[in-house]
């Protein structure tokens, strides 16, 4: 597969939108590796069940999404995150995904014709931006975004929350997250994992990540990329797609390095649980004046990356029990064979399940609209 073929972002939208129309943007936030293309299928899939589900002629989506900093194949830098250079940390990331979330609203905005700052909803990956600083009910027009993110996107999408509720409490303009839907969530404990442990154990070892990265471009350099994909499908007996894209990502400029260095701050940032009840709800509404996001996440029965622990620990702390506590987001444990890296052999059936979470978000916001 040729290297044009691995866009740094993919936004699948219908140019007929009627102008007066209530416009949800998917927003989705990748995990590491931060290559979008990974999840060309899933992306497509999920557009693909939200358009032709939808029967409103006053209601639109869009679904977007951008490989993260660092991890462009074509050997370009993003610029997403002014003034540095790759390789990228995890809170480098947050800024870069702020920074192209907030370019596309304001794209979005001047495309369509809107005043009003759109409202976002980050899915785990959703987020809807509105203005904080005007006057009636900002939910009832207008443009939302509604990310989707994995893994450690969903990391960094409770960040991006835990900031903007900070400005809306401060009643500055920005960013209206109104949901959030975690996809095989690293959002707590990383280290404690299986996979964590070794993890934190070889990549605080000084040099590790640069060794490690040029021994790769060592043994891979020579090697065409058509015969790096062949080599890969048969070590990982990965699909066809998804080995063109490990390869592309394994002979790229910094592409092995950048998840390495970010790797290594996962383990060193996402730690124990620091979020307050402007993320996690609570029974009294928010001093903001605005509801509080509704969040989902969705947990693989067996993930390397989370600890079974980790993920029952924060199930009984944090998710909702039963009726009357729709305030409490919204936590399950798949029992079909979802992994961790699901966008490779399970983009079809999770597409399916962030859709329901999506109608679920859609139908929430529409309601607060009317009241």
């Amino acid at each position: 597969m040729m290297i044009e073929s691995f866009p740094t972002a993919i936004h699948l939208k219908d140019t007929n939108t009627p102008p007066n129309a209530r416009t949800y943007i998917i927003f989705f936030i990748t995990g590491n590796p931060g290559l979008i293309s990974y999840y060309t299928t899933y992306l497509h899939h999920l557009y693909s069940l939200l358009s032709t589900s939808n029967r409103s002629k006053t209601l639109t989506f869009q679904v977007y999404g951008a490989s993260l900093s660092g991890f462009d194949v074509h050997g370009k830098e993003q610029g997403s995150v002014p003034g540095k250079s790759p390789p990228y940390g995890l809170l480098d990331q947050i800024e870069g995904v702020s920074n192209s979330l907030q370019a596309l609203v304001a794209k979005e905005r001047k495309g369509s014709g809107r005043d009003e700052a759109p409202r976002v909803v980050l899915i785990g990956h959703s987020v809807s931006l509105t203005a904080s600083h005007g006057t009636g009910n900002p939910r009832i027009t207008g443009l939302k975004l509604i990310g989707v993110a994995a893994q450690v996107g969903a990391f960094i999408l409770l960040e991006l929350i835990r900031r903007e509720r900070g400005q809306q409490l401060q009643r500055q303009p920005g960013l209206n997250i109104v949901g959030g839907v975690c996809l095989t969530p690293t959002v707590v404990d990383i280290a404690r994992s299986s996979s964590g442990r070794v993890a934190s154990f070889l990549l605080l070892i000084p040099g590790y990540v640069l060794i490690t990265s040029l021994i790769v471009k060592l043994l891979t350099f020579w090697i065409p990329s058509r015969a790096l994909e062949t080599l890969v499908r048969v070590v990982t007996r990965f699909p066809a797609d998804a080995a063109a894209v490990t390869a592309a990502f394994i002979k790229s400029r910094w592409g092995v390095r950048q998840a390495l260095h970010m790797a290594r701050e996962e383990m060193q940032v996402i730690t124990t649980d620091t979020l307050d009840d402007e993320i996690w709800g609570a029974a009294a509404p928010s001093v903001s004046g605005l509801p509080r996001p509704k969040l989902f996440f969705l947990f693989a029965k067996e993930d390397h990356w989370v600890a079974d622990e980790t993920r029952d620990e924060l199930i009984r702390l944090r998710a909702r029990k039963g009726d009357g506590e729709e305030w409490k987001p919204k936590m399950e444990v798949d029992a079909s064979g979802l992994v961790h890296g699901f966008c490779i052999r399970h983009s079809v059936p999770v597409a399916g399940k962030v859709k329901g979470y999506i109608d679920e978000i859609v139908e929430a916001d529409m309601a607060m609209s009317i009241r």
